[in-house]
């Protein structure tokens, strides 16, 4: 994987991107109400999805009926051959380098790990990406442990090589109401310092929810921080993530486990491009079907911009 190129982020608004007509909307189809959200409120001039098989599932028919109807784009959820149709895509356009909108709202976290990668390989095409993530309303969480169906790269390439035994390990994870998966994947990784970021955002409901989740946030002994971050302020998350990453890259192996909103994914993503094979950015998926839930979205979006070099 090749280092990610010179970028800055800038905060924006649905209010800013929509009179843009950006070159390309990417988003997801599938079995949540939400994941249609962020195609009803914008037409960009091609408009691509990545369409999971979720037959009778939830919003998932009504979903794929309208991602038909538009005659939208359809994008292998393995990615095969991702960067060449992204390619094809945008190719044809004008002399400017395109503006690529990708909502992430219900990407997993090896789409939202490919995706990113893929787009940022191709900055001589791309001069602009818009982030959007769309919160879901709050629905009370199972609050039983369910096994791990996978822990461990979200996609090859973001595995850090495996350097001196004795190295120390750091993790920076972000929380989400998965009972007890935050304890399952600290766990596994031992770390000697840990930082672990709980979201907060309109919803007072989801709080609470994190905190049961993860024990009132008492992960036992060891040196960590337990920190907030703002999830319609990914600007500033950007730079705490940045400082942290780069303050123990050099010393120690970086861990980066994304639970909780895909907002956090989106920006963490970028601290294993930003130091290739020496940060790990980790999905664990759960087992069980009743992860599977209907989320409607909320009334508010959080949005930021990827800026490449020479934007």
């Amino acid at each position: 994987m090749d280092a990610l190129p010179s970028y800055r982020l800038q905060k924006t608004d649905l209010a800013a991107v929509l009179p843009t007509e950006p070159d390309l909307l990417i988003y997801a189809v599938g079995y949540e109400q939400r994941s249609a959200k962020m195609r009803d409120e914008l037409s960009a001039k091609k408009n691509a999805a990545f369409v999971y098989r979720s037959e009778g599932v939830h919003s998932y028919d009504g979903n794929y009926r309208k991602f038909t109807q538009r005659g939208d784009i359809g994008l292998d959820t393995n990615c095969i051959d991702l960067e060449a149709n992204l390619t094809h895509i945008l190719r044809p356009g004008g002399a400017n380098r395109a503006h690529v909108v990708i909502d992430v709202s219900c990407l997993n976290r090896s789409l939202i790990a490919q995706s990113f990668s893929t787009l940022l390989r191709l900055s001589e095409l791309v001069g602009r990406i818009t982030v959007t993530y769309t919160p879901g309303k709050f629905v009370p969480p199972t609050l039983y442990m369910m096994p791990a169906q996978y822990f461990g790269p979200a996609i090859p390439s973001m595995a850090a090589n495996v350097g001196e035994p004795y190295r120390e390990s750091c993790l920076v994870m972000g929380l989400g109401y998965e009972y007890g998966a935050a304890l399952s994947a600290i766990e596994v990784i031992e770390p000697n310092s840990a930082f672990y970021f709980y979201p907060v955002g309109r919803a007072k409901d989801y709080e609470p929810a994190v905190r049961k989740a993860n024990f009132n946030f008492d992960f036992g002994v060891g040196k960590y921080q337990v920190l907030p971050y703002n999830i319609e302020d990914p600007v500033s998350l950007h730079g705490v993530l940045r400082d942290i990453v780069d303050a123990f890259v050099d010393k120690a192996t970086v861990s980066i486990v994304p639970f909780g909103p895909k907002i956090f994914s989106s920006v963490a993503v970028l601290m294993a491009i930003r130091h290739p094979r020496k940060v790990s950015f980790l999905r664990y998926s759960l087992a069980s079907a009743e992860v599977a839930r209907d989320t409607e979205a909320d009334d508010y979006m959080s949005l930021y911009d990827i800026l490449l070099a020479g934007e």
